[in-house]
């Protein structure tokens, strides 16, 4: 590492520039947002992020355009002044294009998020390798990079681990959780993982669950074709009171265990960061309709970072496609403003279909906006792209966590 010291002439220019400078205002921006849309999976992208502790969510939707299966790694990684890169997060993910007529996959439009924390400035880069297959690279139709400035977050990172020893982190007071968990299946045999964010405060004796998601894991190694995601990514986010001693964990529990092998855990992250003024809502088993509706909505006002993660459960035997949305609006007017948004295709796997790798798809939805408005609030919804003759899947589980720190 160079340490390179500044002339005596250039530091008195400095301090006079930052005596000179007007005293900052009350409207600072303390969260980055950066969009970007339709580009090749495979062509890194970088962000510049600014000076202070940062707590970063990526979250990368694939539009896969090739028949054949592929597998891809993700990686977000953090390079500092002196060069040094540092692997924030990543994931592995299978695409596969889908054409008409719809076929038996449950996810053919994969979605995932990736978290970190960063002590700035630094560059940000995400960038997709290819490790199996071949032909024409998935799209990436959306990435967005949220970073909040947030001097209080801590993490804990596991590598290469099971779902019995996944990441733990005390914590006091009221506090904002956000994991995300890799999920490598070993089993040619489907099988099914309650997966959950729990919060244990130091005066209860039962920890309180933030968030939760089942996931269905079938191993279907290439060059088999299958599932377009049998490398479950799963994130979970939440807030709560942890008292004066207590504790942020993760858990996994197999729904059932009779002769499955579980999965392997390659990577799993948790980031704990104390909060104020921070809302959770949480709806569960909500039926999805149409666009108009809003699976849930927070009204808290001022400047805020939100975040939202669905889960899906398929009621039909046919596939079928839905957009989801995170976004504001002002009193249902109709004017909704998209902050993030996902698609995803779902469809039934009963016993004894199992061949679908994960039937219970994962969203996640992040954005900053300024709800300073009495009459503006942020909202979930989801909608078909096409409803015929398709049974709309129920949400299992809808988790909308608002707090402060949007970009102003």
């Amino acid at each position: 590492m160079r340490v390179v010291l500044a002339a005596p002439a250039t530091i008195l220019a400095l301090i006079a520039g930052l005596l000179a400078a007007p005293p900052a205002t009350a409207h600072v921006t303390s969260t980055v947002v950066t969009t970007r849309t339709d580009f090749d999976a495979l062509t890194p992208q970088s962000f510049s992020m600014p000076a202070g502790l940062r707590v970063v969510t990526v979250t990368t939707r694939l539009s896969p355009q090739d028949p054949l299966a592929q597998d891809l790694r993700c990686v977000l990684q953090a390079i500092d002044d002196a060069g040094v890169t540092t692997v924030l997060d990543q994931t592995d993910v299978r695409v596969q294009a889908q054409f008409a007529p719809l076929p038996l996959e449950s996810n053919a439009f994969p979605q995932f998020a990736l978290i970190g924390l960063v002590q700035g400035p630094v560059v940000l880069r995400t960038a997709c390798t290819r490790l199996t297959g071949s032909g024409t690279a998935p799209r990436v139709t959306r990435l967005q990079v949220r970073a909040e400035l947030d001097s209080s977050a801590r993490r804990m990172v596991r590598n290469l681990t099971t779902i019995g020893d996944l990441p733990r982190l005390t914590s006091s007071g009221q506090v904002r959780a956000l994991a995300s968990l890799s999920l490598t299946p070993l089993d040619t045999r489907s099988g099914d993982l309650n997966c959950s964010l729990m919060l244990r405060s130091s005066s209860a004796e039962l920890a309180t669950t933030l968030d939760s998601t089942v996931v269905r894991v079938k191993a279907t190694p290439p060059p088999q074709t299958g599932p377009s995601n049998s490398l479950p990514r799963i994130t979970l986010v939440g807030v709560g009171n942890a008292g004066s001693n207590g504790e942020a964990f993760v858990t996994c529990t197999p729904v059932a265990t009779s002769g499955y092998q579980q999965p392997t855990v390659p990577r799993a992250s948790l980031i704990v960061s104390s909060v104020g003024s921070t809302a959770q809502r949480t709806a569960t088993d909500v039926l999805v309709s149409d666009g108009d509706r809003y699976l849930l909505t927070d009204s808290a006002a001022g400047p805020r970072s939100v975040t939202a993660t669905l889960t899906l459960a398929p009621l039909s035997r046919t596939a079928g496609d839905l957009t989801c949305q995170l976004g504001t609006d002002i009193r249902r007017s109709g004017g909704f403003r998209v902050l993030d948004e996902a698609r995803v295709r779902v469809r039934a796997a009963t016993s004894p279909d199992y061949l679908t790798g994960n039937a219970f798809p994962r969203i996640t939805l992040t954005g900053a906006v300024d709800v300073s408005g009495s009459n503006l609030f942020v909202a979930v919804r989801c909608a078909p792209v096409d409803s015929t003759g398709y049974a709309q899947p129920r949400v299992t589980r809808v988790t909308l966590v608002s707090q402060p720190g949007g970009t102003l």
